[in-house]
């Protein structure tokens, strides 16, 4: 009876962990399909980073969930339709209001959630967010916000400040 009570709370614990990790699949996942510009994949990655989203948010995990709430953010716009915008909007809202009380990284990475969905307005963001990878030596954050600058660059069509961004990022690498 005694083996039987220590092995429940040890078992629950693998079973929480295995959930976590699960979650985290679902994120990278999501992550993936974001970075390599999947088109045939985004319904799923979408379903995917929701799913994650679900467990972050039930286990307070605010750190991962502003990380969904960023990816998310990409995918719903790199479908373009009206609903996704909306969908966009709202995931980029909900990053900077969990992010308030998160460390400087997850601010950065809402700051550019947000200015992905104000876009043509992104600059602001942009350049709040390189400030605080600037202030704290995040070089991870810097790249980031550089590559997220030189995309928005290119988008409006201004190449040189595209690829200054660009080379920025590349230096660092």
């Amino acid at each position: 009876k005694d083996g039987v009570s220590l092995c429940q709370p040890n078992a629950r614990g693998r079973q929480l962990g295995t959930q976590r990790a699960e979650a985290k699949m679902w994120l990278a996942f999501a992550e993936a399909v974001e970075g390599m510009n999947l088109a045939e994949c985004v319904s799923e990655a979408i379903v995917a980073a929701e799913k994650a989203h679900n467990y972050f948010s039930s286990n307070g995990d605010d750190r991962l969930r502003v990380e969904v709430c960023a990816v998310l953010t990409q995918l719903r716009l790199s479908r373009g339709e009206n609903k996704d915008m909306e969908l966009a909007q709202k995931s980029a809202e909900l990053a900077m209001e969990v992010s308030e009380t998160m460390n400087v990284r997850c601010r950065g990475r809402a700051l550019l959630a947000r200015g992905a969905v104000a876009f043509p307005n992104w600059q602001p963001y942009a350049e709040k967010a390189l400030e605080l990878a600037l202030d704290l030596e995040d070089l991870l954050l810097e790249v980031e916000v550089r590559l997220s600058m030189a995309r928005w660059w290119a988008h409006v069509e201004e190449h040189e400040s595209s690829l200054g961004q660009a080379n920025e990022a590349l230096d660092m690498l």
